[in-house]
């Protein structure tokens, strides 16, 4: 449940984002477009994985074999959602990069972070060919390296997103007060 919950807070952040991104682009946003939808899409993908893990643990007392297929169908839902958040971060890395402001709306090791944070999910992909060790759904290749990575940008991007947010509100205030 705590997945799902979870899941569903990745579509207001996606809004967030791409309302900063918008003041980046301008009126034509391909970018600000595309992490929109793929920050929604990660949102319903994430959520439909929970419903796997959901459906693995309702009935226990089945034969272990149709819960484990659950459960691996569950990873194996995480595994395509890599795609999905690869696009994400990479438009997010795009858009940063391609301020073209003498001081850019976020700093550009932003759109590095961004764009090596992308590349970091990769290795996940090899959860698909491997049981055990370092590839497997588990392994510190996959799961450890994903979450790390992704856990630096979260906390940068909320943070960094927190200040473009308090910096546009101060400007605003600036160009209406006399």
């Amino acid at each position: 449940m705590l997945l799902a919950a979870g899941a569903a807070l990745l579509a207001p952040l996606a809004a967030v984002i791409s309302v900063q991104l918008k003041r980046i682009e301008g009126e034509h946003s391909p970018m600000t477009y595309l992490q929109l939808g793929t920050g929604s899409a990660s949102a319903l993908a994430i959520s439909v994985t929970s419903f796997f893990w959901w459906t693995a643990a309702f009935r226990p007392e089945r034969d272990p074999v149709v819960t484990q297929s659950w459960h691996d169908a569950g990873w194996l839902c995480v595994t395509a959602v890599v795609f999905i958040a690869m696009l994400q971060i990479g438009s997010i890395a795009v858009a940063v990069l391609s301020d073209p402001r003498e001081k850019p709306l976020f700093p550009r090791w932003l759109g590095y972070l961004s764009a090596w944070v992308a590349l970091l999910l990769l290795p996940s992909l090899m959860c698909l060919w491997f049981k055990t060790g370092p590839f497997a759904w588990n392994g510190v290749a996959t799961l450890y390296l994903a979450f790390a990575a992704v856990g630096v940008l979260f906390v940068s991007l909320v943070v960094l997103l927190l200040r473009a947010i308090r910096e546009q509100e101060a400007a605003e205030r600036s160009a209406t007060s006399p």
